[in-house]
């Protein structure tokens, strides 16, 4: 994966076609790009930075993780629905979020997330009909307006597209941002003097919206029972400073291709109490087979519990849709970070993400 794709999402403008699935993609850079989501509420209730904005109290963060693990409990089952299923939860749980986060924060504090979502959305925002009617834009105002976003939504498409297959990353970050003042260029052409002096008060005071997203889910519990382990089992999120879990089928060539790092983990970080725990998957119906798969995991010299999760159990309460997929939990037993695919896919560099996040962990302080 080519890192542009930070450059490109960090302009502070969404699709205009936002796909709320997209957060079940690995992190960029081991944050939600929230400019992919139409309403990011959901994600900003449970942003440090965002709480530090709102000067939040130690009771009102613990109701807010409360809230968030909630909702978790939904969301993560929607990472394999149908974007129109997907899309309706996603829906529900954001009017979740809103209606309990009224009970949890003040007039003020909401006021706030209410611009921090502006920031976030950018001038696509300006065709909210609750904006338009505050800074007073016309029906022609808004139609020419749309006209421009779309191109620009088109030509960040194509960027992307070009990044991915792997052209100069200097060029493509020249071209978005090229777009970006041409955007900036016509809307100023288009607002009115007072219209964008009210659209200026409405975002009130900015703040770098590409540094929020670095946000947290509740993992999924894996099962402590010797019956579906081949070995001991994994000791609970609680008793180590990280847990790398990562779902695999022996016979996937792309998890195959992971192992390596699976192994040096292992190796490198179980004195450290970081423990990697596998938890296998079956991909095609021979896979079940116990005795096979205990001599693959023999072969592959795997010298940490491996989960036996025939029933695809585990594979469904984490959302998963793709062989390989690893996760970074915290000992709150928070995921802080994961990485769909093979970890160094055409460049990638998803070996790094899990290590900087690894890193962090075990730079905090253990109270």
């Amino acid at each position: 994966m080519r890192w542009i794709v930070i450059a490109l999402l960090s302009l502070g403008f969404s699709s205009l076609c936002a796909d709320t699935r997209v957060w079940a993609q690995q992190f960029v850079d081991g944050r939600v790009v929230l400019s992919d989501f139409e309403n990011p509420l959901i994600w900003l209730l449970r942003d440090p930075t965002v709480q530090e904005q709102i000067h939040a109290t130690p009771t009102q963060r613990s109701q807010l993780r409360s809230l968030s693990d909630q909702i978790d409990e939904e969301l993560f089952l929607t990472r394999n629905d149908s974007n129109a299923a997907a899309e309706q939860t996603w829906v529900e749980m954001s009017e979740l979020a809103r209606e309990q986060s009224e009970q949890v924060l003040s007039q003020s504090q909401r006021d706030r997330i209410a611009e921090l979502i502006l920031q976030i959305q950018g001038p696509k925002a300006l065709l909210r009909d609750d904006v338009a009617r505050t800074i007073e834009l016309s029906s022609q105002q808004r139609t020419t307006l749309g006209h421009h976003l779309e191109q620009f939504t088109k030509k960040m498409k194509e960027l992307r597209e070009r990044a991915g297959q792997g052209e100069e990353v200097r060029q493509l970050e020249l071209e978005a941002l090229d777009a970006r003042s041409e955007l900036q260029a016509r809307l100023s052409e288009i607002l009115e003097r007072d219209q964008r002096r009210g659209w200026v008060r409405m975002l009130g005071e900015r703040i770098d919206v590409s540094q929020l997203g670095k946000v947290t889910f509740r993992a999924p519990r894996i099962v402590d029972a010797y019956a579906t382990w081949l070995g001991d089992p994994a000791k609970p999120y609680d008793e180590c400073r990280a847990t790398i879990v990562h779902f695999f089928a022996h016979e996937c060539i792309n998890c195959q291709r992971n192992y390596e790092h699976y192994r040096n983990w292992h190796d490198s970080l179980s004195e450290k109490n970081v423990q990697v725990i596998g938890i296998h998957t079956p991909e095609l119906d021979r896979e079940r087979d116990r005795d096979e798969l205990r001599r693959k995991v023999e072969q592959a010299e795997f010298q940490f519990p491996v989960f036996v999760d025939n029933q695809k159990n585990q594979w469904e309460a984490w959302g998963n849709s793709m062989w390989p997929t690893v996760y970074v939990v915290d000992r709150d037993g928070r995921i802080r970070a994961w990485w769909m695919g093979e970890l160094n896919w055409q460049g990638a560099k998803g070996d790094e993400l899990i290590m900087k996040v690894v890193d962090e962990l075990l730079a905090e302080t253990v109270e």
